[in-house]
């Protein structure tokens, strides 16, 4: 996986996953299988950190749709504005 790719947020999209996750303000980390995190639309996070054989989980509210990405920083800060 490449963790370039990790780094983002949604404008529409609602998600859950059951990995390590982390936001700029805090880390959270999903180390139980019936651990899960709602992601809302306009979070920024990054998933990283993962064991050995694990599997990333995602249930995304829509279709994927790469109009629905903002995957650069800056471009999520004036999104934020």
């Amino acid at each position: 996986m490449n963790l370039l790719q990790n780094n983002r947020t949604h404008r529409l999209t609602w998600q859950i996953y059951g990995v390590n996750t982390r936001t700029e303000a805090i880390s959270i980390v999903l180390n139980r299988p019936y651990q899960g995190l709602l992601i809302v639309p306009g979070i920024w996070r990054t998933l990283d950190d993962f064991s050995s054989g694990s599997v990333c989980l995602v249930l995304a509210s829509e279709k994927y749709d790469e109009a629905d990405y903002i995957r650069e920083y800056n471009d999520f800060i004036e999104y934020k504005k």
